[in-house]
This record gives structure tokens, C-alpha cells and sequence, in this order.
């Protein structure tokens, strides 16, 4: 379990939604959440820490900053849980913060998922995302572009 009591699980047979900030974000969040309902599934959240991933290369400054940029991504996850579970209190979400490569972790989660749901602020810059998450995960992927405002 998270600090916050959110568990800690996997993505076998749920509908699994990357976490990050931004109007596209809160769409996918959504999105996951009706997909879970539909399905009768559970929601996965899951929070790439990308920081992590060039832990080598890191200067003394950066290694600092490291804790700090833990602590914002598990808040970042934590919250999106807790808006999961206001939006559908029957779902049962699980999340985790997942070190490493945005394309090697959903390719992951996605092998063992029923559908994979990423927000996309830059319609143009997920079409490279969607073209390689088709040629690797096995799950249906669904873009969610962020909502108009009026």
C-alpha cells in the first residue's frame, strides 16, 4: 500500500492509465475510469519516473533534487487515484510509481492489460507514441486529447 492507502498491484485484466500532469491527463483519468466500468474491470494507474532512468549521468546537484522529484510523482499518483475513486468508489484501483523507460513500462503493463489509455496534450506528438505502442503491446490503446473548453 501507498502512503495514502491506495494499493499496490498489477495490470492483469484492467484497464491501465498512464499518470501525468495536464488538461490531457484528467481526460485519460476519465476515460480509464468509464473503460473500467464498462468492462467491469479494475483501473491501473501507473506513474513512469523518468528521472531515474539516467541515474548514472546525474550530477551531485541532481542527485539532490532526486527525493524531491520521487516525492512529486507519488503525490501526482496519489491524487489521481483518489480522483479515481471519487469518480467510481465501486472500481477497485490499484497504482504504482514505476522507475524507467515510458516505452519499456507500458509496453509491460500493456502485454498484460485489457486496454492501455494515455493522455495526449500534442495530438501530433502521439502519433509516434500510438504507432509504437501498436507494434508492441499486445492491448488495445486509446489517446485521449484534452477535452475543449468553452
Amino acid at each position: 500500500m501507498t502512503s495514502h492507502g491506495v494499493p499496490l498491484g498489477n495490470a492483469e485484466g484492467k484497464v491501465v492509465v498512464g499518470v501525468q500532469d495536464g488538461l490531457a491527463a484528467a481526460a485519460a483519468l476519465r476515460r480509464g475510469v468509464a473503460e473500467a466500468q464498462q468492462r467491469g474491470c479494475g483501473l491501473h494507474l501507473v506513474r513512469v519516473w523518468r528521472e531515474v532512468d539516467r541515474l548514472l549521468s546525474l550530477t551531485r546537484a541532481e542527485l539532490a533534487r532526486l527525493g524531491e522529484s520521487e516525492q512529486q510523482n507519488k503525490l501526482l499518483l496519489e491524487r489521481a487515484a483518489w480522483q479515481a475513486r471519487r469518480l467510481a468508489p465501486e472500481l477497485v484501483v490499484t497504482a504504482e510509481l514505476r522507475p524507467g523507460d515510458i516505452y519499456q513500462v507500458l509496453a509491460q503493463l500493456g502485454s498484460h492489460a485489457q486496454l492501455v489509455v494515455l493522455g495526449v496534450d500534442d495530438p501530433g506528438s502521439g502519433n509516434d507514441i500510438a504507432r509504437w505502442l501498436a507494434e508492441h503491446v499486445q492491448s488495445p490503446v486509446v489517446l485521449v486529447e484534452p477535452e475543449p473548453t468553452s
